[in-house]
């Protein structure tokens, strides 16, 4: 018999490879045009909003298509990804100053060790209280009031 969080395991890739692939981009996502700016921004925004999150906040929105830890991650990876953030600075989501730092915290969450990458370590070590202090600072410098995941471009299939 296989183990449960084995089954657990697998379901949760099969879910995020749905996901991702169905999900898939923005122009798959059949975003209009001129909707395009504000998916970019939310891109950045729910990444710093997951970064920035206590670990408890991480957990309420946990469900059968939302692990923790492997949205904060693809999360992150998106957002901060190169024309995601060339997008934000050329629609004036961010400027210069800001980009910098989301750089930086983007250098800082490279440096964490895999075997952190967990719901303990994320409510206890160091490393992560640092990344959460920078995201937040960073969700002020662009003005952001707002610390809630912003839903508004997921694609959400139920099984």
């Amino acid at each position: 018999m296989t183990p449960l969080y084995l089954v657990i395991f697998f379901a949760i890739v099969v879910i995020f490879i749905v996901v991702y692939y169905v999900g898939g981009t923005a122009k798959s996502k059949n975003i209009p045009p001129h909707l395009m700016p504000e998916y970019h921004y939310s891109c950045l925004y729910n990444a710093l909003v997951l970064m920035a999150a206590p670990s408890e906040y991480l957990e309420s929105l946990s469900g059968p298509g939302f692990h923790p830890v492997a949205e904060l991650e693809s999360e992150f990876m998106i957002g901060v990804e190169k024309s995601m953030l060339l997008n934000n600075i050329k629609n004036g989501f961010i400027n210069e100053e800001q980009l910098h730092k989301i750089i930086q915290l983007k250098h800082n969450v490279g440096k964490i060790e895999s075997e952190l990458w967990n719901i303990e370590h994320i409510k206890t070590h160091a490393k992560w209280h640092q990344v959460r202090t920078e995201a937040e600072s960073i969700l002020n410098m662009i003005g952001e009031k707002r610390r809630t995941y912003d839903n508004r471009f997921v694609n959400t299939i139920t099984v």
